[in-house]
């Protein structure tokens, strides 16, 4: 049987506001040590970026830069402005994930942040023999209060706007997909609860919890150490290295 988390509080107002420390974590992230310094070097394997809610790639550039640098081949989702969770955006996104594989010949690693997270997760579902692994940052996998308010009110006009014209939503499965997961989460996150981010223990899935906001997960230096040390892990090895 899955295991179905308890009730889970959502963030508050004061959760919310200590948003604001996300600038001071990007300053801390671009203006502190080399970026590489200490981490693992990549193999050249296809890696493909997945934004969150409201953004497009772009928001992903300062990891984009930094595993490139690593050495991975580095994609951007190609979408767009993420604008909510639909059944067309994925079907494209699978066509780019058999793309990716195919013209690397390597099986591609996904890492999505916060809602960028979900179509990591499901992608992986679609296709596991496409993926290598999947990392998710501040990613909702559990439905109940998971938000501020203010942050899921977003959520539905946009979503109530697209069902507007036509658009399916994807449906998300709240069990792990079954391809290596690591799904990090942010201890002070405002925008969504760290608890409602964690994955189900499985066998496959690590779960990680690092200080700092939600805002500010992609600027994150304990989170890119984790990200960087799961890509260049074996993916025939379990996320705790058993």
């Amino acid at each position: 049987m899955p295991h179905r988390p308890g009730p889970i509080a959502a963030p508050g107002l004061i959760d919310l506001l200590g948003e604001l420390r996300a600038p001071l974590e990007a300053a801390a992230f671009l203006l502190g040590p080399d970026l590489t310094r200490g981490l693992p070097r990549g193999d050249g394997h296809p890696v493909l970026l997945l934004p969150p809610f409201g953004l497009d790639g772009r928001a992903m550039l300062p990891l984009a830069r930094v595993l490139d640098r690593l050495g991975y081949a580095v994609h951007d989702w190609g979408e767009g402005r993420c604008l909510g969770l639909r059944q067309r955006t994925a079907k494209r996104l699978l066509e780019r994930l058999a793309d990716l594989e195919r013209r690397h010949g390597r099986t591609v690693s996904l890492v999505g942040w916060s809602a960028g997270g979900l179509y990591a997760r499901e992608l992986a579902r679609a296709r596991p023999e496409l993926v290598r692994c999947a990392i998710t940052l501040g990613t909702p996998v559990h439905a109940q209060a998971t938000g501020h308010a203010w942050v899921d009110l977003a959520r539905a006009t946009a979503d109530a706007l697209l069902a507007a014209r036509g658009e399916a939503p994807l449906v998300v499965h709240p069990e792990p997909p079954p391809v290596p997961l690591t799904a990090i989460q942010a201890r002070g996150d405002g925008v969504v609860a760290a608890a409602a981010a964690r994955e189900c223990e499985r066998a496959n899935v690590e779960n990680v919890i690092v200080d700092g906001t939600h805002l500010g997960l992609l600027l994150n230096r304990a989170a890119l150490g984790v990200i960087a040390g799961r890509l260049a892990s074996d993916p025939g090895r379990r996320p705790d290295g058993a």
